[in-house]
């Protein structure tokens, strides 16, 4: 039986499973989604931004009768002609898309299928189908790039899945060596636990004259705008539809926050408010990984091993390519070993994973500042007292005129992020301040307030 679906992608999907003749594995939609994607944007230069944009609006433009007189069903036939001129330097681009486009001309777009009758009366659709300033400027053939909710994920999860930390004396956290042992094991809980990193991570933006922030989760589409060679960072969303906002980056520098120009999408970080390097410090001191102190020895005997692979002559072996492949076997079948010795709970993994996730709130950055953070004035703590809160960047470091010990800090409050005070206020004491400490005890939902 077909499995629901879940997205408007997904449900076209689920009619082009069933008109290949060789039907597709579901487990390989994103697959199918990203090729497609790829192929479009292989083809000859010279297309519009909506032909080139085509795949992420067709959903939309299936939805909506009609948009300014122009987005209707005729208008999405004519782009399929079109598309299916393009010839791409590599044919097996060409042979893909036209494959699918072959599909929406046989099925969706015909009079006879009430396939968009019935697309249309999908509630669950209703939200995110909405026509944005982003699909405004598409269909105006503005230049830019344009990053979509289903393709910012995909790229989400990659930078997530390849955040490893292993390095230092003490409790690592390498993550495609877990991902592994949760796949051997055939447990979901990994790629759960990476979808809702994904769906925490914080976009800053501008509205009203105030720094806002939003959740992944409630789906928002980034929009670059050329400028002098860089791109200004623009967000949707699709409750607001035909409006967009400014980006804006977190510098590190308390909580300064600069409108965000880029070169690319490569140059935007996910930034930890609370660097992992700290979390898994704290966490470990207070005997709460111990699970990972367990993976952290399996994977360093790892690594030595398979660098021992690396370095071995392989004298049996005359062809350069068998002994590549040797090799490849070999640290492969060590990897397999190292994983089958983890013979724990993976119920107290997951716990461990979970205190990581709940730690520290996730949001986008520059990453000219991410690189700078570690030098920058960030938070070593946040204290509450008197109904206040306090982020203390320097304490008892600095000597003023003097000759007294002084702590350089913050108040947060709402004036902080109010777009005419946006670095807030720096204040320096000689007294000692004191309250509760609220770093790592507080919900996420507190602390991304004052960030």
């Amino acid at each position: 039986m077909v499995k629901e679906m879940k997205t408007p992608w997904r449900y076209l999907l689920e009619e082009y499973q069933n008109y290949l003749e060789n039907t597709p594995d579901f487990s390989s939609v994103k697959f199918y989604i990203d090729k497609m994607r790829t192929s479009i944007s292989l083809l000859n230069i010279g297309k519009t931004e909506e032909e080139k944009h085509f795949f992420d609006l067709l959903p939309k433009m299936l939805y909506v009768d009609q948009y300014r007189d122009k987005v209707n069903k005729k208008h999405i036939e004519e782009l399929i002609k079109t598309l299916k001129k393009r010839k791409g330097n590599n044919k097996n681009d060409s042979s893909y898309v036209n494959k699918f486009l072959n599909f929406l001309e046989d099925t969706v777009l015909k009079e006879e299928n009430d396939f968009i009758t019935k697309f249309k009366t999908r509630k669950d659709f209703k939200n995110i189908l909405k026509f944005t300033a982003a699909d405004d400027a598409t269909l105006a053939n503005e230049t830019g790039e344009l990053y979509y909710s289903d393709r910012l994920r995909c790229i989400f999860s990659s930078r997530l899945r390849s955040q490893d930390r292993t390095s230092g004396e003490k409790i690592w956290l390498p993550l495609d060596f877990i991902s592994s042992i949760f796949y051997a094991s055939k447990s979901p809980f990994f790629t759960n636990w990476i979808s809702e990193l994904v769906d925490n991570v914080i976009v800053h933006y501008l509205d009203n004259y105030k720094i806002c922030s939003r959740k992944f989760k409630e789906s928002y589409t980034l929009k670059f705008k050329e400028n002098n060679g860089e791109f200004d960072v623009y967000v949707m969303f699709p409750d607001i539809p035909k409006k967009e906002f400014r980006v804006f980056t977190p510098t590190g520098n308390g909580n300064e926050k600069l409108p965000m120009t880029v070169g690319s999408i490569s140059d935007i970080t996910i930034d930890h408010v609370v660097p992992i390097d700290q979390t898994l410090k704290r966490l470990g001191d207070e005997n709460q990984l111990t699970q990972l102190e367990l993976i952290t020895k399996l994977y360093k005997n790892l690594s030595i091993t398979q660098d021992e692979i690396e370095k071995n002559p392989y004298i049996n072996c005359s062809d350069v390519n068998e002994i590549k492949k040797q090799k490849k076997n070999d640290k492969k079948e060590a990897k397999k070993n190292a994983i089958e010795k983890y013979k724990q709970s993976l119920k107290k993994l997951e716990t461990e994973l979970n205190l990581i996730k709940n730690d520290s709130p996730l949001r986008l950055m520059d990453s000219r500042y991410n690189s700078q953070k570690s030098n920058g004035k960030t938070y070593n703590k946040i204290l509450h007292s008197n109904n206040n809160y306090y982020g203390i960047m320097i304490e008892n470091e600095i000597i003023d005129d003097g000759n007294n010990t002084v702590t350089l800090y913050q108040i947060l409050t709402d004036d902080v992020i109010d777009q005419s005070r946006q670095n807030g206020q720096l204040r320096v004491t000689k007294d000692p301040l004191e309250g509760e400490s609220v770093r790592g005890r507080e919900p996420l939902e507190e602390i991304i307030n004052r960030i």
